[in-house]
């Protein structure tokens, strides 16, 4: 039994080969030469993949593009660009991409290069005291830099540091307009959530608000362009972004233009996580660059440094399949437990060795509820991860499998699959609905129970097991992660582009506790040898690659 391809995937590989059609066609009619018009074609249908241009191209592609009509060769950069693609250097890109990668690099030079105002200093008493050195650099960058970049895996500390900041800056450099916000709703809620918890302890007073960065911006009707931008700059004076790594090379120039004179702007976020969905990697590359004001935190208190979790999340992004197979075996091990799952037994969950006796063992408190709240209270202590959507290794498969297994007598928990402003819920957040009952029931910020009914609520799904892209940014007491038994597309040798390190990571740190992994050795490996690829040219001048 193969691996078969997500959804997403097949959507990206369907819309894609669409645009190389319909490029391939635009240029031959504009006078192209059949092999420039595919080039260029290949440039659009990359974009499916993540990529914000294609190439690095041969001397003779290069050649085959140079002179074409609706190609512009451009040796640094140009504000004024008409021709539909752009070749610079040794990569071909659509005229938007180069523009917002242009864009970018410009905007986040002068950032970092202008004046933040009086330098202020992180004193060592009261809400400062016993601050870790790399959360006092933390705090130090964001306060004296207009642009600053704050990164670090799960529990070290990044709210904690951010909310530091917020506290220095309203003591030393008096009040500001200060707003939080991320990628998705779900990731802008638990940055508010985790603020409140942490401005209740320093006494920050009012609250920074929360929200998307798409509702920050004010979308309008055609759902591409925004009300804010450079002629109606958002009156802000910090903007402190979550999250980051998930904001796509669009949005992010979008974002920038946006911000008014002299803002500030702090990018949080974790590096190694999963990166956007649409093109680009904007946080990732950012972060790889030496010259930008950047901290990175390293200390864990999720999970203890040099423990099991620790040591093979670290093993994982370093990229030793290997050694981080061997780790997972280890007949010693008190948090990470592994089976081998056989081919042959695809389509019974049941034989995945011990696969259904965890889940049961680590729902049983949750199956028991008998109350909306108890069943809300009890919604993360376990959580099964998976790489794909459908096949028998999906999401779609393993929650029809667990629901049955658990009967109709147990709470359900729901996922949220689509944003709906009018009802308030956004894509990802997770409710309950009690047996014999019609509402999904979640908990407020304020720990109030919502309940909607769940006619009103089309765009949802059961969600015992999530994808690991659904799960970024969350936490749960102990994961259950599955990956197939063999890292390969169906019918073919090729290794399917799920399959990575930041897929592996991410899923891994979800946990506070316990990880179980049912796959198979060769994905394993496959997920940590192979890093995610995204061809990017993003240059902030002044900077060079860590």
């Amino acid at each position: 039994m193969m691996l078969e391809m997500d959804s997403h995937d097949e959507q990206n590989s369907l819309q894609g080969e669409a645009c190389d059609e319909m490029a391939r066609s635009l240029m031959v009619r504009m006078g192209c030469s059949p092999e420039a018009a595919q080039l260029c074609g290949r440039a659009v249908a990359a974009q499916a993949n993540g990529d914000v241009c294609l190439g690095p191209l041969t001397q003779d592609e290069i050649n085959a593009l140079k002179g074409m009509p609706g190609i512009e060769c451009v040796a640094m950069e140009e504000t004024e660009i008409e021709k539909p693609f752009v070749l610079s250097g040794k990569m071909l890109y659509t005229r938007r991409n180069w523009q917002y990668e242009q864009n970018v690099g410009r905007r986040v030079k002068e950032m970092a290069d202008a004046e933040a105002g009086n330098p202020m200093e992180v004193p060592y008493d009261g809400p400062f005291a016993g601050m870790e050195a790399r959360q006092r650099e933390g705090v130090e960058k964001m306060c004296n830099h207009r642009f600053a970049l704050l990164t670090g895996g799960p529990g070290t500390g990044k709210t904690f540091t951010i909310a530091r900041a917020v506290k220095l800056i309203r003591e030393q450099g008096g009040d500001v307009r200060l707003w939080l916000a991320a990628p998705t709703g779900k990731a802008a809620a638990r940055v508010k959530e985790a603020m409140v918890k942490e401005a209740e302890q320093l006494g920050l007073g009012d609250i920074p608000n929360a929200t998307t960065i798409h509702a920050l911006l004010e979308p309008n009707s055609d759902l591409v362009t925004f009300r804010r931008n450079r002629r109606n700059p958002l009156p802000l004076d910090w903007l402190i972004v979550d999250e980051a790594s998930m904001i796509d090379l669009p949005l992010m120039s979008k974002l920038l233009d946006a911000l008014p004179e002299g803002c500030r702007l702090t990018l949080v976020g974790d590096a190694n996580q999963l990166a956007s969905v649409e093109p680009g990697r904007v946080f990732g590359d950012l972060c790889r660059m030496s010259g930008l004001p950047k901290c990175v935190l390293n200390v864990s208190r999720r999970f203890p440094q040099g423990g099991e979790i620790d040591n093979l999340a670290t093993t994982v992004n370093e990229g030793y399949g290997q050694k981080a197979l061997e780790m997972l075996k280890n007949p010693e091990n008190r948090l990470l437990h592994y089976e081998a799952i056989h081919e042959k037994n695809a389509f019974q969950p049941e034989l995945w060795g011990g696969f259904l006796e965890v889940v049961k063992r680590h729902l049983e408190d949750f199956a028991r509820q008998d109350t909306v709240r108890g069943a809300l209270e009890k919604l993360n202590d376990c959580r099964v991860l998976c790489a794909m959507r459908h096949g028998p290794y999906g999401v779609d498969r393993l929650n029809q499998f667990i629901k049955s297994k658990l009967g109709d007598k147990t709470p359900v928990p729901m996922m949220i699959v689509k944003n709906n402003r009018a009802l308030g819920v956004n894509n990802g957040d997770v409710g309950v609905v009690m047996p014999r009952d019609d509402s999904f029931n979640l908990l407020n910020e304020d720990k109030t129970i919502r309940r909607i009914p769940l006619a009103l609520l089309p765009d949802r799904e059961v969600a015992f097991a999530s994808t690991i892209h659904k799960a970024q940014g969350s936490e749960y007491e102990d994961v259950v992660i599955v990956l197939p038994p063999t890292p390969f597309l169906p019918d073919t040798q090729n290794l399917n582009p799920l399959l990575t390190r930041e897929i592996l990571y991410t899923a891994i740190t979800r946990t506070k506790n316990k990880v179980f992994l049912f796959g198979g050795d060769s994905s394993v490996i496959a997920c940590c040898e192979h890093a995610i690829q995204r061809r990017t040219g993003l240059v902030v001048p002044g900077t060079s690659a860590d």
